[in-house]
């Protein structure tokens, strides 16, 4: 994404998997700094951010021989120094280190081309004066990312490579200089310590607090600057940044030091107490006319005193690195070799014949893994839903959307989420989630209340009130088998309050086996499956339709208004709200969208349930367990049957119906067949219910959701007014809940609008889906907040489904389990990146032929399936292969291939 640098509020966050990240901006700053442990990307809490924009900057002095008064350039626009801008009234003593007066030799650059392409940026500096002397000055930013390799991709470090190119006539000489303050000093009392760092490949700074506490992010860590190959100068200031003319004048006796030979005098090695320590490396190069070069900075950290909930879990990266040495004298070492993968796999997926638009968007949620991961030593690994530090971390009602990102570049990690939310599936041994969820269904309060009546020390007596909850749960419901919501760092999960969760963990937990065809993870989730799914039957299908149902409060937006009115306080308003707002003593049927109370038979989680169902039932004879499908069979049709009975209004599901109290909500929601698109698109099973009827819904979400100065909202009432246009007012189906302006179902959510759009390509719906997302992609670079999607907090999860954006225009899909490709271009011409789990490749489609050229990583493929083409020859690296035709169209191969780096498969149609 091409961007001016004069209006973002983001950029590509740097960074590895669980390492902590820096955003680089289009400004050329680096920004938020969520590598030392700190707040909110470790754990909830206030922010806590020790590096400003200015703390890390690099400054290039352009000499020669025939130039006697050599400009230096900050590789930045704008002001510097704090208040470095505040001019008019800052008198006329030393206020400003930047300024067109005092030293106007030392400059930011005029302006900056910023190219983001997570994971690296790209940057081009343009100044008068490098024009002035025919010089061209950029900069690749990236952090080691290498399509399932987890390993190199969780590497605590950045790589800057500055290429410098001379063209004009006469010989250049340049300097560059890297200037860092040391973060540690936490307090007045801190000690920062700089020391020089050398080795073979490399030398520089490296950075630490020396009597930090021990229950500090920063403890035990360092933060290294380095060039490879060595610095040509390098020295360590102390600076007053409270004493404004001392600092100033410093600065400004520094860069003199530095524009006479573009040398530092001094030494590296210091330590300072009260005041900042900065570094300042230098490096020289002389550039003959027509000649280009490289200079590679590292950034580096290594700070292993992560903590969660008092115990240290240390990082993923502690596996592979001791220190902070370990981590330069690799990158140092690899730098080339790392790059190089970085590079192949952002100019593959740029490689197309298709708007860029299209493909910055699907990249732009990449920056995700490195702004929002957590990956623990011991290998726990997970994604905030928001912030980072928002809501819980792999909150599995947005993973089901998010993790769609996970499972192409990462596919190990995205089965490791879903066996960890296997092992906190409800049991007794969940205290005391289990005693509350028990108690959470009325007829089992009911019970627990007698039992009090005939012995009122069951509440005064731990082991008596365990044996008399246990006693309830087995004669009434059982809560066991529901699904936790998310985590609260490593260990600990936050509640079962949503009964969306479990079909969409079973559809989740399905997905990764499906795309990847890993037996031995179908092995050790397929009991949890069948768990699961009679929990949801026995705790939810209270209108005995074979679907979920939906009890009040469904929803925050849903306790009771009235309890607000007449509660004389908060504290009364909190305990009527929980009194009055319906029949459960605990909310049992939440969904993920939270505000909307979902009331009855309601068409998102219908759809999820069927599509988990359809998805048990074929996945069940690989798995070896025909007694799950057969009792997916038993109540299968009857539940498609009942939804479309309740639902269908013969041109789009209603978002629910309650057949007890004959309410119903007409509304149009636009993820209401989120479980169709992940049947059809994702797991290449089928539908659930007539594809007629789903061509139909989605056309109606887009005539009646989408709106071209907002977006695809969540869901609209035909013909009827919306808070966005006439102020709040209540929903139009009977329950009296206000209908508020911005209210979740009147606003659009981008990972939604994603999904949605790629639903509809993928079922030939191109216009509109397109559409949608050059919405989206407007919308977001119209902020300045590209790299930063929105929805509880910043760098949301769900958008993260953007990855699938190019097999949806590319119609291509990889069953893993069955060795398959499912091919079906929406474009008649069409050239551009696909992905399956661990493997990146390109597609190329003519109408009369279509290849696949392997780019990253490999599949194995045992049948392809060219939708609405006969294929009547196919080649690999140009030999041919014999195939034969099997049911449904599916090209068998007579042998298996592997489609690796540099092979390539066409097909002649």
């Amino acid at each position: 994404m091409r961007i001016s640098s004069a209006k973002s509020s983001s950029g590509v966050v740097l960074g590895g998997l669980g390492t902590g990240s820096i955003e680089l901006w289009p400004d050329g700053t680096f920004r938020e700094w969520l590598i030392f442990n700190n707040k909110r990307w470790t754990m909830h809490g206030q922010n806590e951010f020790y590096v400003s924009d200015a703390d890390l900057a690099f400054a290039l002095r352009v000499g020669g021989d025939d130039i006697e008064d050599p400009p230096v350039r900050l590789l930045r626009t704008g002001f510097w120094i704090e208040n470095d801008q505040d001019l008019t009234y800052g008198g006329c003593g030393p206020h400003a280190i930047l300024d067109p007066y005092h030293m106007p030799w030392l400059r930011p650059v005029n302006s900056i081309d910023y190219d983001g392409r997570p994971p690296m940026a790209i940057l081009r500096f343009n100044d008068s004066s490098f024009d002035r002397y025919g010089l061209e000055v950029s900069m690749e930013a990236f952090s080691p990312f290498v399509v399932g390799d987890v390993v190199r991709s969780s590497i605590p470090s950045i790589i800057l490579r500055f290429r410098f190119r001379n063209k004009g006539s006469k010989e250049l000489s340049l300097s560059l200089m890297g200037i860092m303050r040391n973060p540690h000093n936490i307090n007045d009392q801190t000690m920062t310590r700089n020391r020089a760092i050398s080795s073979p490949r490399y030398s520089g700074v490296a950075m630490n607090g020396v009597n930090l506490p021990t229950s500090h992010g920063m403890h035990g860590g360092e933060l290294g600057l380095v060039y490879v190959d060595g610095v040509d100068s390098g020295a360590s200031f102390e600076l007053d940044r409270k004493d404004r003319e001392s600092l100033v004048l410093s600065l400004r006796s520094i860069f003199v030091d530095f524009r006479g030979d573009g040398l530092i005098n001094g030494s590296i090695d210091a330590e300072a107490t009260g005041y900042d320590l900065y570094s300042m490396l230098t490096r020289l190069i002389r550039l003959k006319p027509g000649e280009e070069k490289t200079l590679v900075a590292i950034i580096a950290w290594f700070y292993p005193n992560h903590i969660d909930h008092g115990q240290r879990v240390g990082h993923y990266y502690e596996n592979m690195f001791s220190n902070l040495s370990d981590v330069l004298d690799y990158v140092a070492a690899n730098h080339d070799s790392l790059y190089a993968d970085v590079r192949k796999f952002v100019d593959n997926i740029y490689n197309i014949n298709y708007d860029e638009w299209i493909i910055d968007l699907a990249m732009s949620q990449l920056t995700t893994f490195a702004k929002s991961s957590w990956f623990t030593k011991n290998g726990f690994f997970g994604i905030w839903e928001g912030g980072p530090g928002c809501c819980g971390i792999s909150t599995l009602d947005v993973a089901l959307w998010g993790s769609v990102g996970v499972n192409l570049l990462f596919p190990d990690l995205a089965k490791r989420i879903v066996i960890e939310f296997s092992r906190h599936i409800l049991t007794p041994e969940e205290s005391p989630q289990y005693e509350l969820f028990t108690l959470a269904f009325p007829s089992n309060m009911n019970m627990y209340r007698e039992a009090l009546r005939s012995d009122p020390s069951i509440q005064h007596d731990r082991d008596k009130l365990m044996s008399v909850i246990r006693s309830i749960a087995e004669k009434g419901v059982d809560p066991s088998g529901r699904v936790p919501h998310a985590f609260r760092g490593s260990s600990e999960i936050d509640s079962y309050d949503r009964n969306d969760l479990m079909p969409e963990y079973i559809l989740l937990s399905l997905l990764s086996y499906r795309w990847t065809g890993d037996r031995d993870y179908l092995r050790s989730i397929w009991p949890s499956i069948g768990i699961v799914m009679n929990a949801m039957l026995r705790q939810h299908d209270d209108a005995k339709t074979g679907l979920p149902y939906h009890t009040l409060p469904s929803g925050y937006e849903g306790y009771s208004q009235v309890a607000g009115m007449i509660g004389r306080n908060q504290r009364e308003a909190d305990l009527l709200r929980q009194l009055m707002s319906g029949p459960m003593y605990f909310p049992t049927t939440v969904n993920t969208f939270d505000a909307m109370s979902l009331f009855g038979i309601a068409l998102f989680t219908s759809d999820l349930w069927l599509a988990a169902l359809r998805a048990i039932r074929e996945i069940g004879t690989e798995a070896g367990d025909e007694s799950l499908s057969k009792t997916v069979d038993e109540i299968y049709d009857r539940a498609v049957s009942n939804m479309v009975k309740l639902l269908w209004n013969g041109k789009y599901f209603d978002l629910w119906r309650d057949p007890v109290t004959g309410l119903r909500d007409e509304a149009c929601m636009t993820a209401g067949l989120t479980g169709e698109w992940y049947l059809n698109q994702l797991l290449g099973i089928g539908y659930s219910i007539d594809r007629d009827k789903v061509i139909s819904m989605l056309r109606a979400i887009y005539e009646y959701n989408y709106k071209e100065n907002e977006g695809l909202l969540n869901a609209t009432y035909p013909g009827k007014p919306r808070p966005s246009l006439s102020g709040d007012m209540k929903y139009f189906n009977g329950l009296g809940i206000p209908y508020r302006i911005s209210s979740q179902m009147d606003t659009p959510w981008t990972g939604v609008e994603i999904q949605v759009a790629e639903h509809m390509m993928w079922e030939g719906m191109i216009k509109e889906g397109l559409e949608i997302l050059r919405n989206v992609h407007e919308r977001y670079l119209h902020y300045g907040i590209y790299w930063n999607h929105i929805e509880c907090d910043g760098h949301y999860f769900r958008p993260l489904v953007s990855m699938d954006i190019p097999n949806a225009l590319a119609g291509f899909r990889y069953v893993g389990s069955l060795g398959l490709v499912l091919i079906k271009p929406r474009l008649q011409d069409l050239k551009g990146p696909v992905l399956a789990p661990g493997f990146v490749g390109s597609l190329i489609s003519s109408g009369r032929s279509i290849s696949i050229s392997g780019v990253l990583g490999s599949l194995r493929i045992n049948a392809v399936n060219v939708f609405n083409a006969k294929v009547t020859s196919i080649s690999i690296n140009g030999k041919p292969v014999k195939f034969s035709y099997g049911k449904d169209e599916a090209i068998l191969l007579d042998e298996p291939i592997t489609l690796g780096s540099g092979d390539s498969i066409t097909m002649e149609l």
